[in-house]
């Protein structure tokens, strides 16, 4: 990954060694910093954090967690002023624009930004649900929320759910876009694994119901050494 003041930000994953010897050649863009404001119902939205992403590709993701975005110490998030005005250096050639507050969520493609100069919040949604086997509903499932083709990874303390004795769960103040629904194995005390994943367009302020399950059979079995 290379970063420099005014050039696209640029990732690459590394060739094959030839005789023992890794060459790699970036070739910087020139892009200039990103400038513009965050806007909610009109008025600039001063505290926003906003950040950029490049999708799922490695180095290209973001954490969303306690109401703001987060990325490891890496320099890409900024947070607005008392204006609503950010700037990002070094943006990429291509990717989205985020912005986060109380007030909603934003998206938008960098070039989008660029020529308006407004990244607008929309209101957060929610998302209701039920998980059944076999027409029976299952308490105890966890899931999780995701964004992973945005790039945004989310934190358990807000977008995990665990479904009650009629296997319902629901996940609130949920970013408004396309979204999935990621079920949740547990391999150990504090540790999971992804199974399913289940997309979901979630509105600005409304409720979005999904059912998950009751799809093929159920596979019973067991396992000699």
């Amino acid at each position: 990954k290379v970063v420099a003041e005014d050039y696209g930000e640029q990732i690459e994953k590394l060739p094959e060694p030839q005789k023992g010897v890794v060459e790699v050649v970036l070739r910087l863009k020139p892009s200039a910093s990103l400038r513009g404001v965050v806007i909610a119902e009109g008025v600039p939205v001063p505290g926003a954090t906003v950040t950029l992403t490049t999708g799922n590709r490695p180095g290209g993701g973001v954490s969303f967690r306690n109401g703001r975005f987060d990325d490891y110490g890496r320099g890409q998030v900024v947070t607005t002023d008392a204006a609503g005005e950010f700037v990002l250096s070094s943006p990429p050639e291509t990717g989205t624009a985020l912005a986060v507050a109380e007030s909603g969520f934003g998206s938008a493609p960098i070039q989008q930004v660029r020529d308006s100069g407004r990244l607008v919040l929309q209101a957060f949604g929610r998302i209701e649900g039920t998980f059944k086997v076999a027409g029976q509903p299952v308490a105890g499932q966890e899931f999780l929320f995701s964004m992973m083709n945005v790039g945004i990874s989310f934190d358990f303390a807000g977008y995990k759910a665990t479904t009650d004795e009629a296997g319902h769960f629901a996940i609130s103040k949920v970013p408004p876009g396309e979204g999935q629904i990621v079920r949740l194995v547990k391999t150990s005390g504090n540790s999971w694994m992804h199974s399913h994943n289940t997309d979901v367009v979630v509105e600005p302020g409304k409720t979005t119901q999904v059912a998950l399950g009751d799809t093929g059979a159920v596979l019973k079995g067991h396992v000699s050494f």
